[in-house]
Parts: structure tokens; C-alpha cells; sequence
């Protein structure tokens, strides 16, 4: 649903302090396309000569490791997360 942008996400919306309108977003790592609502770190070969990719790739690197973190805190405590789900394609919308 992402990809044919049928996810129905919210509006873009400013970010404090800014007039701008700001998309929300997926964060992911270099796997996945570059996309309007996903986040990828730049390349390699683009973080060699500039600091500025340098830093958004640590700090989206910290983005991820925070939202891991948070599932694994959230797998620990509720097991339920830890193995697939059980349920039924024809019921799933109910």
C-alpha cells in the first residue's frame, strides 16, 4: 500500500516553529526505494565528501534504533509480537 500510495496516511502537516509542510514518513535503511513517505539513509559513495549526509544518516540511524528498541521493549513484555499472527484473510477486516 505504500508503494501504490494507498496507505491513507495523514495530510503533510509544519513541524513546530516552521511554515512548511512536512510529510510524514517510514524510516528504513538502504534496502528499500527512496520513496516521499519512506527515509533511507544516503549511499555510501554520497557520505564521503559531505558532513551534512553524514549527520542525517547518524541521526536517521538513531531514529531506527530508537523505533527498534521500542519493539523489542514492546516484544519483550507482550509475547504476542515475538511469532506471526493467527487469523483468517476473510475476517481480518472485522
Amino acid at each position: 500500500m505504500l508503494y501504490n500510495g494507498s496507505l491513507d496516511l495523514p495530510e503533510p502537516k509544519p513541524l513546530p516553529g516552521q511554515n512548511t509542510p512536512t510529510p510524514y514518513v517510514f524510516v528504513g535503511d538502504e534496502a528499500f526505494p527512496l520513496m516521499r513517505n519512506l527515509m533511507r539513509p544516503y549511499p555510501k559513495a554520497r557520505v564521503a565528501g559531505s558532513y551534512q549526509n553524514k549527520v542525517f544518516n547518524y541521526r536517521l540511524s538513531l531514529a531506527r534504533q530508537t523505533v527498534e528498541s521500542g519493539f523489542g521493549i514492546l516484544a519483550a513484555r507482550f509475547r504476542v509480537y515475538k511469532r506471526p499472527f493467527e487469523c483468517k484473510l476473510d475476517t481480518i477486516d472485522k
